[in-house]
Order: C-alpha cells, then structure tokens, then sequence
C-alpha cells in the first residue's frame, strides 16, 4: 500500500512538474510576413475608391485588422527599402535612387546590418521574393548576401511584368530574375504578382510542412516585394476587363494591375490559414511610395496607408 501510495505521489509530482515546466514554457515566436507593393497609391484600394475591386486588402483593413493613417513613405523605390532594410531614416543611409550604385556599391553599406540578419540571429528562417533594388555589383550585396537564406529576386528597379525582363530601353532587355545565388533560368515568363507570389505561397507551405515533420517551432520572415504596380502599366485581360472600358487606358489598366496585386495577397493569407500559420503571424502591407502609398499590417491583420508628402 505504501508502495503504492509513493508511486501515486511521484506521478503526481512528476505530473505537476510537467504542467508547471508547460506553463513556464515560452510561447513560440510570430512568424512574419512583409508584403510590400511598388508605387502603390491611396487611392486604389476599395476602402478609399469604392470604384477599386481590392477585396482581399480591404479586408484586412477593415474586418481582420486596422489601418494606420498617418504614416508616411519617401520620394523613391529604393531609399524606402534601405530605410526598412536597415531601421533607418533615408537621410541617413539612402537618398538616391539611380542605377550607379547598383553596379558599384550596396545601397545599405555592408557595415550595416539589415534587418533580415538581425532575424537570422533571433531564430528566424528568412525568405525574399520581388524586387530588390538595393545593390547587385557582388554577391555580398543581394539578398542572400544581406542576410536572406533564400530568395527570388528581381534586383534593379523595374521590368516587363510578362517577360522580367529589364525595361530600360531596346538595349537593355536582360532577364533580371536572380535565385539566391545564381541566374533563375527558365523561370521567367509568369506575370509578377503571380510569379512571386506563387513562391511565397510555396514557401509558407514547405515552411509549415517542415515544422510539422520535424516538431520544429522554427518562426518564418518572408519579405514579399511585389513589382507590381510599378510601370510599365501591364495586366493580364482578366483583370483589365473588371473595369469599365471607357476608363483612360493607362488608368485601366493600373487598375488592372492593383486586382492582381489583391488577388495574390488574397493567396498569402489565404495559404497561412491552410497551413496552420495564421494565428501565430504578424502580416505587413506596405506600399513603398507613390500619390499616397498604402501599407498594410497585420496581426491578424494590421494595416495602415502612407501619403507621401
């Protein structure tokens, strides 16, 4: 009976000391995701222009999370993404957006560390999809080099949406399609919003199913930086024809253009609910700049619009 009686005590204790380690344990760290658009303005959303059909951005400002208005973005591409790279003020490492420095220098000198390294050292698994448009004379400067353990970029500032290739002129039309550490050969010839966003998608699930596999609790930071709606103005037909065709033409299809961009992050949240990710994701939607950007943020979601002064 007695020997009994301590069996009894010791499963107790053992099972008390087993909740109290459980309780004790830390909860698992957020997974992010930082959706960023290119020359994104504030008025082609549908929560601000009821004539946009952005349902899936609208929502996550006004049910899943909330719109910060007062925040705002600078002038050019580039010196917005050093200051989020890096956690600085433009002034104070970026302000120029010409092609010089991408040939010979990192826009975000190498002695800073960028964000995604910081990441890297707190536990997280760090992926970049999109533009880049912050350095590419060496390896050190792309992504995989600034602290990315993968990537799928395009690493100047604009191209063809159809094609990626770069859009500067009849002599200059490269491929402009970088995977982490080499060429993206035959990848290209996807519309961007679904060429990068399908790889976000892909990502979020090859992340997930890892975790599941391996009972890993590994957190994910996935910067996806769309090119859209950067010019030139291009759209597949399908999201053309949602608006009506007595619209100025370029109008039309920068609409166009703002359908697809919500179609695809439709796809990324949607894909961290199927996968199991939602709850436990902090999700950012940003434009860069542009007349009035919009950014979105979420925690289960918070967003937020920038107007560039």
């Amino acid at each position: 009976m007695r020997a009994l009686q301590a069996l009894a005590l010791a499963a107790g204790a053992a099972g008390a000391a087993a909740a109290a380690q459980q309780a004790a344990a830390p909860a698992p760290k957020p997974h992010l995701i930082y959706l960023l658009a290119d020359d994104y303005g504030w008025a082609n959303v549908g929560f601000h222009a009821a004539d946009m059909h952005t349902p899936n951005i609208d929502r996550m400002a006004t049910e899943e999370g909330f719109e910060l208005g007062r925040l705002y973005a600078y002038r050019f591409c580039s010196p917005t993404r050093s200051a989020l790279m890096s956690g600085r003020l433009p002034f104070h490492v970026n302000q120029n957006n010409n092609a010089k420095w991408g040939w010979t220098e990192a826009a975000v000198k190498p002695s800073m560390k960028m964000l995604p390294e910081k990441l890297q050292e707190a536990g997280y698994y760090t992926v970049h999809a999109g533009k880049w448009h912050l350095g590419l004379a060496r390896q050190a400067f792309t992504p995989v080099g600034r602290g990315f353990n993968e990537s799928l970029a395009m690493l100047m500032g604009s191209e063809q949406h159809f094609t990626q290739r770069n859009g500067l002129g009849p002599s200059v039309q490269h491929v402009d399609l970088w995977a982490s550490d080499r060429p993206a050969l035959d990848q290209n010839g996807t519309y961007s919003a679904n060429l990068f966003g399908g790889f976000g998608e892909r990502v979020l699930r090859r992340h997930a199913a890892i975790n599941e596999q391996q009972g890993l609790a590994e957190p994910l930071f996935m910067y996806l930086a769309y090119t859209v709606t950067h010019s030139p103005e291009q759209a597949p037909a399908e999201y053309v024809d949602r608006y009506p065709a007595d619209w100025v033409t370029g109008r039309r299809l920068y609409a166009g253009m703002a359908s697809a961009l919500d179609d695809s992050v439709g796809n990324i949240t949607r894909t961290l609910k199927e996968v199991g990710m939602w709850p436990n994701t902090l999700v950012v939607f940003s434009s860069d700049k542009c007349v009035g950007a919009t950014v979105v943020l979420l925690f289960h979601m918070l967003c937020c619009d920038a107007r560039p002064v």
